[in-house]
């Protein structure tokens, strides 16, 4: 319940937007991100990981956690100073939480004309799956999406620093280096269609070639830890994903943004582009890598994101009031039903009967 009335609060807040709420903009901003903060910062042992990065926090002063459970060199040190700074879990992980929302409403507020629309996609997406629970890798996807005005830019020096300090956090970030590259190539929409069109019905024809290429890769950490995964029998890390909601989504989207009159819809090219083609990637990403869960998703994860910013670009590009509060309601709808089966997943819902210390 308390999920639904996060959300609902979001939905609330983005009608508001809508009706042009200049006086007090700022205002829902500021309140809804100390919502987020305390609903996800001060949380209560809820989250299929919250126990393991307690643990993490811990045992953060053995530096064996790295080799013994994968833990990232610069998480490690951040757990480090909150230690030695007399920090406990609950402190580092609020204050964690925080500095992550920074992160990603500086960035929304930056490149979404609609900051709320961004928002609800953000919530049934990145933050149930990473802020909210795994939040070293959501943590390192805020710092790479910190890259994107130097991307604007042209500037790679601190781009490249930005995605390697992400790399420290969670090695997945690493995917990010090729956006730097994303606003150089003008694909064609042609090319688009027939790429994600082909690569969609290999995925209804249950067409795999993943575990092949797995086999072609050279002897190193990476290979051995995914053949770790393909080892155990019925992982979860090795279903096949298919075509989920959630992907006819994007696909959809992702139309929907290509076919757009360019003349009357782009006022930045440079970052149309961008986000298009990234969007692109992590679609493809998501179909070529569909029998294989964790690649689907880890490989794609940041690009497919983009969604958060496309959405309500279209949203904002509608003539008519009512025509933007029935997209947005639309949206709305959507993450209800992404929420509903995201809670109601047999491997999840006994975690996420949610509590926050501010009511214990």
């Amino acid at each position: 319940m308390e999920f639904l009335l996060f959300l609902s609060f979001l939905f609330f807040l983005g009608i508001l937007e809508i009706f042009d709420w200049t006086n007090e903009r700022y205002l829902a901003y500021i309140l809804s991100f100390i919502v987020f903060c305390l609903f996800s910062g001060l949380k209560y042992n809820v989250g299929t990981d919250y126990s393991t990065y307690r643990y993490y926090y811990n045992n953060s002063m053995n530096w064996s956690i790295m080799n013994v459970n994968g833990v990232e060199v610069g998480y490690v040190c951040i757990m480090q100073l909150f230690k030695n700074l007399s920090f406990g879990f609950v402190g580092f992980w609020f204050i964690l939480s925080l500095i992550n929302f920074c992160f990603k409403y500086y960035i929304f507020h930056k490149y979404s004309p609609l900051l709320f629309a961004s928002l609800l996609l953000y919530f049934v997406g990145m933050f149930l799956e990473r802020d909210f629970d795994g939040i070293r890798q959501g943590f390192a996807m805020g710092v790479c999406y910190l890259t994107i005005p130097f991307i604007m830019r042209r500037q790679i020096v601190p781009f490249l620093l930005l995605v390697f300090l992400a790399a420290t956090i969670h090695a997945s970030s690493l995917v990010f280096l090729p956006a730097y590259y994303l606003v150089s190539f003008n694909i064609s929409n042609r090319i688009i269609f027939i790429s994600v069109s082909i690569l969609a019905l290999m995925v209804i024809l249950n067409i795999s070639f993943t575990k092949t290429m797995v086999n072609f890769l050279p002897e190193s950490i990476i290979k051995m830890r995914l053949n770790s995964y393909m080892s155990v029998a019925d992982s979860q890390y090795t279903k096949k994903v298919g075509l989920s909601i959630g992907l006819i989504f994007r696909i959809g989207i992702l139309f929907l943004y290509t076919s757009i009159n360019k003349k009357d819809f782009i006022r930045d090219e440079k970052l149309y582009i961008f986000l298009r083609n990234g969007f692109f990637l992590g679609i493809v990403l998501s179909l070529i890598f569909n029998d294989f869960d964790i690649l689907s998703h880890r490989l794609s994860y940041i690009y497919r994101e983009f969604q958060i910013f496309i959405v309500p670009i279209l949203i904002s590009f509608c003539r008519t009031r009512k025509m933007k509060l029935i997209l947005l309601t639309g949206l709305f709808l959507y993450g209800v039903v992404l929420l509903y089966r995201y809670l109601h997943t047999d491997s999840l819902k006994d975690y996420y009967n949610y509590k926050n210390y501010l009511f214990q």
